[in-house]
């Protein structure tokens, strides 16, 4: 498994060459957005792509999840940050930053024994995130409503499969990885610090 992360600051910096080297489906992606912080997140997402997967046509699965033949990746972007994760198993990544307000949404998106588990604000960005890695492993997203979606630290169990997943807190943020099997693994990531006009295809993925 690899983690990379790119800071908008970055994309900002060095946006007329990452446009340069991005595919049209991504510039015109990124363009639909209206503010300039958007903008520059999928830039970042989509310039993480291009540089760390193949050059392998983009599909979309039956929720939409961005796929690749023979390759498993998936990508999220909160904040000052884009994030990319590439394994050799089905594999899902969420990112969120801390933010208050959520009272209402957690009343609706855990169920009676997770609410329990929640005993602060950081508690609920951990298992949210989790629920979005997991769901996003799956291909199913929130497409069945995130009531259906597991939350724990470790093994989970959805649709019929298992899924190793583990969390990250950084300062205001939140990272959450699922993979499917219940091989274990650590968060590691990497950086993104310059940009650069040719791929680097991740042979080794393990963890």
């Amino acid at each position: 498994m690899k983690i990379y992360r790119i800071h908008i600051a970055l994309v900002a910096k060095e946006r007329h060459l990452m446009e340069s080297l991005l595919p049209e489906e991504r510039l015109k992606k990124a363009a639909s957005y209206r503010l300039v912080e958007d903008q520059l997140r999928s830039l970042g997402a989509g310039y993480l792509l291009w540089r760390y997967t193949s050059d392998t046509p983009i599909t979309y699965g039956v929720h939409g999840k961005p796929e690749k033949e023979g390759e498993c990746f998936n990508l999220s972007h909160a904040g000052d940050y884009a994030v990319l994760v590439v394994d050799d198993v089905p594999v899902g990544i969420d990112l969120e930053r801390y933010r208050t307000g959520l009272e209402a949404w957690k009343q609706k998106a855990f169920s009676p024994e997770e609410k329990r588990e929640i005993h602060q604000e950081t508690d609920f960005f951990l298992r949210w995130t989790r629920k979005e890695s997991v769901g996003k492993a799956n291909g199913i997203g929130l497409s069945k409503g995130p009531l259906a979606l597991p939350s724990n630290d470790g093994i989970n169990h959805f649709a019929g499969k298992t899924y190793m997943t583990h969390s990250l807190e950084e300062g205001d943020y939140f990272l959450s990885v699922s993979h499917e099997g219940n091989e274990d693994f650590e968060i590691k990531i990497e950086d993104v610090t310059d940009i650069v006009p040719y791929r680097f295809r991740c042979l080794d993925n393990k963890t």
